[in-house]
């Protein structure tokens, strides 16, 4: 049975399996690159415009930021550790 076949994994499980180190790097970046443009529009000046949007709004913005740095975590917890050439 393949991991796509295993209902205690999820396709996202599976598909990272088999993705490279490189892809994963690839992913890390884009989800940082995203959750920096979303802090960005949220600081500074932003943060009044961030304030004066509806509750709900906020709160899904809040988990955008949550739910972004938690899948860039999870890539990082993807890659194969460094080791050292003697």
């Amino acid at each position: 049975m393949t991991d796509t076949h295993n209902p205690n994994r999820s396709p996202l499980m599976a598909k990272r399996s088999r993705q490279t180190r490189l892809d994963l790097i690839d992913e890390i970046d884009g989800h940082l690159a995203q959750l920096l443009a979303l802090l960005v529009s949220i600081q500074a000046d932003g943060l009044e415009n961030f304030n004066t949007l509806a509750t709900e709004h906020q709160d899904n913005l809040l988990w955008l930021a949550v739910r972004l740095t938690q899948e860039a975590r999870a890539a990082i917890d993807q890659l194969p550790l460094a080791t050292s050439a003697k």
